[in-house]
C-alpha cells in the first residue's frame, strides 16, 4: 500500500517554505539536490509521455508533474537498498515500509539468497505486541526530516551532523591545476561533508588541506595531491603542517556557518522547546529550529576542538 500525497518529504514543501526553513543550514543544498533530481526526471520523461499520448496509449492528463513528484517522494521515503541483491539493489518492499526507524537500532532489511526473500534479522528480543524497529541508516535528524518527514527527539540521534560544503577558492591562482588533480582521483572540486559532534568525517582533513594550501607552482599541486590522497601522508608546507592548514580552514568555515543562520539562537531554542504535533508547516518550523540548535552546537564544538589542536601544534613547533 503506497501513501497518498502528501508523502511527507521535502518535495511536499513549497519553494518558499524550503528556502525559509533551511536558510543558513547545509540541509538547503541537500533539499535542492532532491528537488533537482525530481525536476530532471520530469524533463527526461517528457518525450515518453508525449509519444504515449500521440499513440493514444495514455490520456493527456494521465501523468502530471505532481504525479512524478509523488513517485519520487515514495521512492525517496520507502525504497530499500539490498546490497546482496544482484542487479539493481534499490527496491520497494511492500509492507516493509511500515517498519519505523530507531536511532539505536542495528537491524536492517537484507536479501536472503537461499530463501529468495527480503528478511529482517532483529537486533533485540521482542515480546508479542511490541513494535519492531529497524534502522534507516546513519542519517542526521535533518536528513530524516527531508527524506521521511520526521525527526527523532532532540539530542537522541548520535548521527546528527552539520552538513558543510567546502570548495576551491576562486582566488586560488592554481585553482585549475587543483581541479585537474582532484578530477584525476574522482574527487569533486566542491564537496559536502557531514561533521558530527564527536568525529570528523573520513577524507575531510586531506581535502581541506589541499583546497586551502598556498603553493608556489603547478608542479607542487600534483605533488601535494599524491602525498595527501594517494600516500595518505601529511606534509609540511612552508613550515606549516597540512594538519594545521586544514584545521585553520575548518575553524574559518565553522565561524562562517554559524554566522549564516538568519534566525537568532535564543529564538530557535524557544521554538524547539514546544514543537506542535500534527505535521504541516508549524511542526516543521519547530523541528527545523531544533535541528539548527544541534547544528550550532556541532559547529561550535568543532571550532573549539580545532582551535585547541592548532594551539597544540604551535606549541610543539615552538
Amino acid at each position: 500500500m503506497l501513501p497518498r500525497p502528501p508523502v511527507g518529504t521535502v518535495l511536499d514543501w513549497t519553494h518558499t517554505e524550503a528556502n525559509t526553513l533551511l536558510a543558513g543550514s547545509g540541509l538547503l543544498a541537500k533539499a535542492q539536490t532532491i528537488r533537482s533530481a525530481a525536476d530532471s526526471l520530469w524533463q527526461d520523461l517528457q518525450p515518453l509521455i508525449t509519444a504515449g499520448q500521440q499513440q493514444q496509449l495514455c490520456p493527456a492528463d494521465m501523468f502530471t508533474r505532481s504525479d512524478i513528484q509523488w513517485a519520487v517522494g515514495v521512492c525517496l521515503s520507502r525504497s530499500v537498498r539490498l546490497d546482496d541483491l544482484a542487479g539493481e539493489p534499490i527496491v520497494l518492499v511492500p509492507f516493509a515500509d511500515f517498519l519505523n526507524h530507531d536511532v539505536n537500532s542495528e537491524a536492517f532489511l537484507v536479501w536472503d539468497e537461499q530463501q529468495q526473500a527480503v528478511v529482517l534479522r532483529p537486533d533485540r528480543s521482542y515480546k508479542a505486541g511490541d513494535q519492531v524497529f529497524i534502522s534507516y541508516g546513519p542519517k542526521s535528524s535533518g536528513e530524516l526530516l527531508l527524506s521521511y518527514g520526521f525527526c527523532p527527539p532532540p539530542g537522541s540521534n548520535q548521527h546528527d551532523a552539520a552538513h558543510m560544503t567546502f570548495t576551491l577558492s576562486s582566488k586560488d591562482k592554481y585553482k585549475h591545476a587543483k581541479q585537474q588533480a582532484l578530477a584525476a582521483r574522482n574527487i569533486p572540486s566542491s564537496e559536502t561533508f557531514s561533521v558530527r559532534i564527536d568525529a570528523l568525517p573520513a577524507g575531510l582533513m586531506p581535502y581541506l588541506a589541499f583546497c586551502a594550501a598556498e603553493l608556489w607552482s603547478a608542479a607542487e599541486v600534483e605533488q601535494l595531491a599524491v602525498q595527501l590522497f594517494d600516500e595518505g601522508t601529511c606534509p609540511v608546507l612552508n613550515g606549516v603542517s597540512c594538519e594545521q592548514i586544514a584545521l585553520t580552514a575548518l575553524v574559518q568555515q565553522c565561524k562562517a556557518a554559524q554566522q549564516a543562520y538568519p534566525q537568532q539562537q535564543d529564538a530557535d531554542k524557544q521554538l524547539a522547546a514546544s514543537v506542535p504535533g500534527g505535521g504541516g508547516f508549524l511542526q516543521r518550523v519547530g523541528l527545523m529550529a531544533a535541528i539548527r540548535v544541534r547544528e550550532r552546537q556541532i559547529l561550535s564544538r568543532t571550532e573549539f576542538v580545532a582551535q585547541q589542536r592548532i594551539r597544540e601544534l604551535k606549541r610543539a613547533k615552538a
